[in-house]
């Protein structure tokens, strides 16, 4: 089972899995994944400050 299926969320792929295993681990280096795989999903982001 893909990461966010169990809550009926998206299911996410690999690239977004290791994304996110980045940033919970301190890595900043997702970040950039995350975003964009936001701005596909028409999701819009806060500005950073």
């Amino acid at each position: 089972m893909k990461r966010g299926a169990a809550r009926g969320g998206i299911q996410a792929g690999l690239e977004t899995s290791v994304a996110l295993d980045q940033c919970k681990n301190g890595n900043p280096a997702g970040i950039p994944v995350l975003e964009h795989k936001l701005r596909d999903l028409k999701i819009e982001l806060p500005p950073r400050t």
